[in-house]
């Protein structure tokens, strides 16, 4: 994700790169997007990451929890 990109934009990129991956016969898995979402995170995110892996919500979190 860009510092000058909205996560809006950033998650639009995201599940486009999905689906084309899932249309080529190749499905990622749910805790593997959500994994990439948090690691792709610019600095200004870094709090609420560090919160969700202290709480040690980020391995069972959703996809949709995440959103």
């Amino acid at each position: 994700m860009l510092e000058s990109e909205s996560f809006d934009e950033f998650y639009a990129r995201l599940q486009d790169i999905v689906k084309t991956s899932f249309n080529l016969g190749d499905k990622i898995p749910e805790t593997r997007v959500v994994k990439n979402i948090l690691r792709s995170l610019p600095s200004r995110f870094i709090p609420k990451v560090t919160v969700l892996k202290s709480l040690g919500i980020s391995d069972t979190l959703r996809l949709e929890e995440l959103v």
